[in-house]
């Protein structure tokens, strides 16, 4: 069980009191730490591999004969959307405050394709299909939940405002050639964080899965192991109790022999009987305890 609670890295109690968590936040916790560390495994790479992407893409407006300012404050915008999602992945060392920084990536993220977007030709640009992927991020993230759809919401607003900008603030539109290659690469890219993300989720959902399992069946077994240690204290408490409930039992039947008055005498017949009463309690316990021994229909 001891490496069953390493694999969980959560801190296990035996038993769930009123502060602590509901199962559906601890795994939601333990997905969240998973994401994390995949994230810290795979960041470089893929900020290597969406930086190539970038640059086909730049080049692709450069062939067009694009403004190379416009070219250059692209490029910019997405080298400091890199380095921001770098430096909140560094600072996420607590799985519960995941989703925050999860909602900052999405956000910046969200900002860098609009800026591109605008940049480079608004809805006519070839980089409008990223403009929805924050929102399915989300979506796959969060689930059916208010945060995912208040980033849906905010995204349709975006491009309802790109759509409203005149077209001397978004540039030139690219040749039909540039533009289709352009497109091309720009869905692929897109279609592969899709992949990407769910993967990293489906993964992450199986090994939180798998460590709840190993939480609750440490748990049980603690809280069969303390049903254990309970029941024996309790039956060596009330085999205690009944040799000393005897000796008064006894010495009230003494003393009721020769009582002094006939309201002693009754006053030590409701004594004994409550005795005896509670010594039908303690046996009834004891059989409890021990349900293969004196068992009875």
């Amino acid at each position: 069980m001891g490496s069953q609670a390493q694999l969980t890295g959560t801190s296990l109690a035996p038993a769930q009191g009123v502060g602590d968590p509901r199962p559906a936040d601890v795994w939601r916790g333990q997905r969240n730490r998973f994401l994390i560390e995949d994230a810290r495994n795979t960041g470089q790479w893929m900020h290597a591999f969406g930086g190539i992407v970038q640059l086909a893409l730049l080049l692709i407006f450069l062939d067009a004969g694009y403004p190379s300012w416009r070219i250059a404050a692209a490029a910019g915008v997405f080298i400091t959307f890199a380095l921001v999602q770098k430096l909140w992945i560094h600072r996420s060392h607590d799985s519960q405050s995941f989703d925050r920084i999860f909602i900052a990536i999405n956000l910046s993220a969200q900002t860098m394709v609009t800026a591109i977007a605008i940049l480079t030709g608004g809805l006519q640009s070839p980089t409008v299909p990223g403009l929805v992927l924050p929102s399915v991020m989300s979506l796959l993230f969060f689930g059916p939940h208010a945060v995912a759809r208040w980033i849906a919401f905010a995204s349709a607003l975006l491009i309802v405002a790109i759509a409203l900008l005149p077209q001397a603030l978004l540039g030139p539109t690219l040749p039909s050639g540039h533009y289709v290659t352009a497109l091309a690469i720009g869905l692929g890219w897109n279609l592969f964080l899709l992949h990407m993300m769910v993967g990293k989720m489906t993964r992450a959902a199986s090994k939180a899965g798998y460590s709840m399992a190993c939480l609750r069946e440490e748990r049980l077994s603690d809280a069969e192991a303390q049903l254990r240690r309970l029941q024996s204290v309790g039956a060596k408490v009330a085999h205690e109790l009944k040799n000393p409930l005897a000796s008064i039992k006894g010495l009230c039947q003494l003393v009721a022999r020769t009582p002094e008055s006939e309201r002693t005498q009754e006053r030590l017949a409701v004594v004994a009987s409550e005795i005896s009463r509670m010594e039908t309690i303690l046996n009834e316990y004891l059989s409890f305890s021990r349900p293969l021994e004196d068992l009875r229909p």
